[in-house]
This record gives C-alpha cells, sequence and structure tokens, in this order.
C-alpha cells in the first residue's frame, strides 16, 4: 500500500464552514463518501490542523496507486462528487 498526504488552506474565516462539511460526511453522507472511495480504491483520513499562518486540512490517501485514485475523485461525476 502506498501514502499520499496534501495540505489545503482554509480560507481565513471558513473553518466553521469546513466543520460543517465533515459533519455531514460523518453522519447523513458517511455511506456516500466510503462507497466514493472504496469506488476510487482509497481510505481517506482528514485532519484539522491550526498554524500560525491559519488552519490547514491535511488529507491522506492510502491505498494501490493514491495518486490515480485522487485524480479518479476530483473527475468524478457522480451524484455525490458533484
Amino acid at each position: 500500500m502506498a501514502l499520499n498526504a496534501v495540505v489545503f488552506p482554509i480560507l481565513p474565516g471558513k473553518t466553521a464552514e469546513w466543520h460543517e462539511f465533515m459533519a455531514q460526511l460523518n453522519g447523513a453522507r458517511h455511506a456516500e463518501f466510503v462507497e466514493a472511495r472504496r469506488r476510487a480504491g482509497v481510505q481517506e483520513r482528514t485532519f484539522l490542523q491550526s498554524t500560525p499562518m491559519g488552519d490547514v486540512v491535511i488529507v491522506t490517501m492510502e491505498g494501490e496507486d493514491p495518486a490515480r485514485s485522487f485524480g479518479q475523485i476530483v473527475s468524478a461525476k457522480d451524484a455525490f462528487t458533484n
């Protein structure tokens, strides 16, 4: 298994929106999220990190080919992704 990690900055003042989004992924939309990642062949973990320059999200993807999976996820046209 391979592991990739990517860091995304959160715009100032948008951390609460990120928490709301994560609440949906961990709640009502959890099954859809898990299925989308299963189709892509990856397990995803997300971490919020506060830094002196602002909040960032660290996303890890683990699977046979996380780079391919990431590309598949960002270009997906399914109902969950759109």
